[in-house]
């Protein structure tokens, strides 16, 4: 049996087990939905969305914010036993495709943020070496008012980053709220369907009594 003969959320699941085994890290739609697609575990992002959100109500799969604003999915320890449920149950034979690339959480604008704050410290031990100078009295507390504008500048920011980031976290519960809604009117859509496949089906027998009572 190969790996695109199991169904696609046993595909999923084995894939991301395998993935974080191997690297470590969660999966995010901006990094592993191409290889996804590619691997033909799911059509599209949509579709990859979708299966994500199904697994994640099943307990299967947990997700998270970064700090980009990507988020990440990672197997539950529930998603985890199940994964390795089906690779016992179908055995060594599954050929398990391996990820094109290594999953790399971009934290850009984090990294940015602690260069920035190294350097500042660097200018202030620069500055308290300058100490050492007794020239350099005034050159230090230059030093000083250009950290504190740092700091400044810095905590700015940094605010304005945790402003996004809670921006994107209700954007992201407010997708979620309305996919509910979503998947609760195609259950009620489903369930008149139901009775009304029902109340056809008792009319036919009526239709089919009263028919065979006419000819009598």
């Amino acid at each position: 049996m190969t790996f695109n003969d199991l169904p696609k959320q046993q595909r999923l699941l084995i894939y991301m087990f395998y993935y974080e085994a191997k690297s470590g890290k969660a999966i995010t739609m901006a990094k592993n939905s191409a290889d996804i697609i590619a691997y033909g575990i799911s059509k599209n992002k949509n579709s990859l969305a979708n299966m994500l959100y199904i697994l994640r109500k099943k307990g299967l799969v947990t997700a998270a914010i970064l700090r980009n604003g990507d988020v990440a999915y990672r197997l539950t320890a529930a998603g985890q036993d199940s994964a390795r449920h089906f690779i016992n149950l179908y055995g060594n034979g599954i050929e398990v495709p391996t990820a094109k690339g290594s999953l790399q959480e971009n934290e850009a604008a984090d990294a940015d943020w602690r260069e920035q704050f190294a350097d500042a410290v660097a200018s202030f031990v620069n500055s308290l070496n300058s100490l050492k100078n007794p020239t350099g009295g005034n050159s230090f507390c230059n030093q000083v008012e250009l950290l504190k504008k740092q700091v400044e500048l810095l905590k700015a920011a940094n605010a304005e980053k945790d402003e996004k980031i809670s921006a994107l976290s209700r954007s992201l519960r407010d997708a979620l709220r309305r996919l509910d809604e979503k998947t609760k009117q195609a259950q009620q859509l489903e369930d008149a369907l139901s009775k009304l496949e029902n109340s056809l089906g008792q009319m036919a027998a009526w239709t089919r009594r009263l028919k065979n009572g006419s000819s009598n």
